[in-house]
């Protein structure tokens, strides 16, 4: 009788796993992350690969950092090759102001875009997206663009990758985000704080 009792509990407790393991699958991706798809935004579809871009929220402090996540994704059921150096490199960043013109790139910017400038080397590796694969990078957006003026930015990424009939490059554009940066400048030299 013991026994029947145990298998009992067994099978109750088989029950109430499988119903979990039902309802966290319907929650969360395959994967078993977040089904982040619907909270993502993407670019157009170019070439079966899609954009996006997402920062961890809309309004930063004068200087704070602004980290911007890059996703790529391919779309297509025809497996997506591409070399990859490195997000600095591979990917072309445009910010703008509220009055829509391109905001001038800071000091380190203006290195990274130079020719003559020695780069940093990083490792050209060939990258291969399986249908619904994703690759993410992260980049620090005000490292290279001055954003230090309090006002609205807005951001889009680009990226040019290989055609699929390999006629050339296709360009990949993402969606476009908007930032506000508000704050001015500590001044060091007030000490009313400190009284």
């Amino acid at each position: 009788m013991m026994k029947i009792i145990n298998l009992s509990r067994f099978a109750n407790a088989m029950v109430v796993g499988t119903l979990i393991l039902g309802l966290t699958t319907s929650l969360w991706g395959d994967d078993g992350k977040e089904n982040e798809d619907a909270k993502e935004e993407w670019g157009p579809l170019s070439e079966g690969c899609n954009l996006s871009i997402q920062v961890e929220k809309n309004k930063f402090n004068y200087c704070q950092p602004i980290i911007l996540k890059i996703t790529l994704k391919n779309s297509d059921k025809t497996p997506l090759m591409f070399a990859d150096t490195g997000p600095e490199s591979d990917f072309s960043i445009i910010v703008k102001n509220d009055e829509g013109k391109i905001v001038p790139l800071t000091v380190y910017g203006k290195k990274r875009s130079d020719t003559t400038f020695p780069k940093i080397i990083y490792m050209n590796v060939q990258i291969t997206l399986q249908f619904k694969e994703k690759r993410e990078y992260f980049l620090l957006v005000n490292r290279m663009h001055d954003m230090t003026l309090k006002g609205a930015y807005s951001i889009t990424v680009k990226r040019s990758g290989f055609q699929r009939e390999g006629k050339g490059l296709a360009e990949v554009v993402s969606n476009t985000i908007e930032v506000e940066v508000k704050g001015e400048p500590p001044n060091p030299f007030d000490d009313s704080k400190s009284k």
